[in-house]
């Protein structure tokens, strides 16, 4: 066992990234609790019997051989220590993907443990490794499931009077609050009172008194501007108790994915026909293919056509598509009486001539619907292989992949979403086309596609790959389906939830608390995640659902 003021305990390959930066913290004289530590080392034989159980009997397995595995008698009789901690005790797992925002929540946490419970919760953190949700994850990251080792963080249970999440940005602190303890606000359940206090003290956002009185939120301000410059810790979780704040867990600003930027910000203006019909064409088909294989003669596009399903082998269905859309994009440029090239130019620049000269238009119906129909059968080709997740991933993927896909089991891991040149036209057209509802940001970008409601996590089914995810509470077992999704909507819910800790990990556009009615099949949406603003556009719209939000303060006063 280590104890939070070792050492040691600043090593994250023993005792993980959430214990290690509270020890930092501890030891640096900063508001954190004692704590004791299960090293990583402990959690082998537990983790090995999950791992054997889940490939031999299944998902149910994994967790149950972990929460049936004995503890070393060693550990046994250090636990019984758990007691100098007090009578009521929090357990909490530990990982070095604590580091990494994309495994924010996902694993477990206990609260209200006896010291002679612990044990139990120990074994418990352990068994969370091959919880569904973080088997999901692991698949996404292509890791062996279960191979992350856990640590375990025993700290004395507070009765706070407020809890919540800080985030500091360049000019401010964004303080979200609520009463009591914090845990449902950051599980996604809470909404809380959100504010912004800045360098000389001002506060915007809930009006006090609420979950926090002015001292306490320039306190509370203080306190996270000191851990971002000694601890380089951007965001901190915190309770209230006894009139002093207390750290929870610290984490880093998450390096964004390699190769997937922000979409972009732009002031140019994607009106008329011909954008509005590129833009139809590719909801749903963004991705490097869809950049070679539907741009520019999407401008084009007939107002109806179908999908044809021609006959022929995956690999002559991607030649004959690669032809089709060769014709189709120079059928374009010929008729504006540009090269291919100049006619991408104008069309990023959304050049208002290009689309008046191409407002009568349209490709061969017949042609598209071929092209279309060839591609769906690559994609459900190569996915019934296992090559893809799904038919739809074919459109992020290179040419080269697909070709050697087509000849090769073995083409090497499959491509993912980095963006797409369309990505601002296809904001940009549903952002001028749409209704407008305005929500709390909570992960900055822009990006577009077709709004899927889903209930609960299992209704993944109805998910598909570039979706706008719409959820009613932001819950952390969504995570999963991040990875493909182009951005996300909870109705509840705030920036502080664990769900928009992974969105920002992975540069997913967020948007929570917002009051729109739910999306039909036929809805898109475009996603602002630095100013709140969601557009959707369709006709097809179902009734707005009923939502309990949590307590929150009012918005909108400022306090000197």
């Amino acid at each position: 066992m280590l104890s939070l003021d070792d050492r040691d305990a600043l090593d994250i390959a023993r005792v993980g990234a959430k214990a290690a930066r509270l020890a930092e913290a501890r030891q640096r004289h900063f508001g954190v609790l004692p704590g004791l530590i299960v090293p990583i080392e402990a959690s082998g034989r537990g983790i090995r019997a999950g791992q054997a159980a889940l490939r031999e009997r299944g998902v149910a397995a994994g967790r149950a051989a972990v929460s049936a595995a004995g503890l070393d008698p060693g550990l046994l009789e250090d636990l019984a220590r758990m007691a100098d901690l007090g009578p009521r005790l929090v357990v909490r797992s530990s990982t070095e993907l604590d580091g990494d925002g994309a495994w924010s929540g996902a694993f477990a946490s206990f609260e209200d443990i006896a010291p002679d419970e612990v044990a139990t919760a120990v074994r418990g953190c352990w068994a969370s490794l091959f919880a569904p949700d973080a088997l999901a994850r692991f698949e996404q990251e292509g890791r062996a499931p279960g191979s992350a080792g856990m640590a375990v963080l025993v700290q004395p249970q507070l009765t706070p009077a407020a809890g919540g999440w800080t985030r500091v940005t360049e000019d401010s602190v964004e303080v979200v609050a609520t009463r009591g303890s914090p845990s449902p606000l950051l599980a996604g359940w809470a909404r809380g009172a959100r504010y912004l206090v800045t360098s000389d003290g001002t506060i915007r956002g809930g009006t006090p008194p609420g979950p926090l009185d002015l001292v306490n939120l320039r306190a509370l301000a203080d306190m996270a501007r000191r851990a971002r410059d000694e601890l380089a810790a951007d965001r901190m979780e915190w309770a209230l108790a006894g009139g002093e704040i207390f750290i929870l867990q610290l984490d880093r600003a998450p390096a964004r994915i390699a190769g997937r930027p922000l979409a972009p910000r732009t002031t140019e203006t994607f009106s008329g026909p011909p954008y509005r019909r590129l833009a139809r064409v590719l909801v749903g088909r963004s991705g490097q293919l869809a950049d070679r294989f539907i741009v520019p003669w999407g401008l084009a596009a007939p107002d109806s056509y179908g999908v044809t399903r021609p006959t022929g082998s995956p690999s002559s269905l991607f030649r004959d598509a690669q032809r089709l859309a060769m014709d189709l994009g120079e059928s374009v440029a010929v008729a504006v009486r540009l090269t291919p090239e100049e006619l991408l130019d104008r069309l990023d620049a959304a050049d208002p001539d290009l689309a008046a000269r191409l407002a009568d238009l349209r490709v061969d119906s017949e042609s598209v619907s071929l092209l279309l129909g060839a591609m769906e059968g690559v994609g459900n080709a190569l996915a019934a292989r296992g090559l893809l997740d799904s038919a739809e991933d074919l459109w992020w993927q290179s040419v080269e992949w697909v070709e050697l896909a087509l000849t090769s089991d073995s083409p090497g891991p499959q491509s993912r979403w980095l963006g797409d040149r369309c990505a601002h036209l296809l904001f940009g057209v549903i952002s001028q086309c749409g209704s407008a509802v305005c929500g709390t940001p909570a992960s900055d970008g822009r990006a577009a596609g077709r709004a899927t409601f889903l209930s609960e996590p299992a209704d993944v089914a109805r998910f598909r790959s570039r979706d706008v995810l719409v959820v009613e509470r932001p819950l952390p077992a969504f995570a999963p389906l991040l990875w493909k999704a182009a951005a996300l909507v909870s109705l509840t819910g705030s920036p502080a939830a664990h769900l928009c800790e992974v969105a920002r990990s992975l540069a997913v556009p967020a948007v929570v608390s917002a009051d729109i009615e739910l999306p039909g099949d036929e809805t898109v949406a475009a996603v602002d995640g630095l100013s709140g603003e969601i557009f959707l556009w369709g006709e097809d719209r179902r009734s707005k659902i009923a939502v309990g939000y949590a307590s929150h303060e009012g918005e909108g006063s400022t306090h000197e």
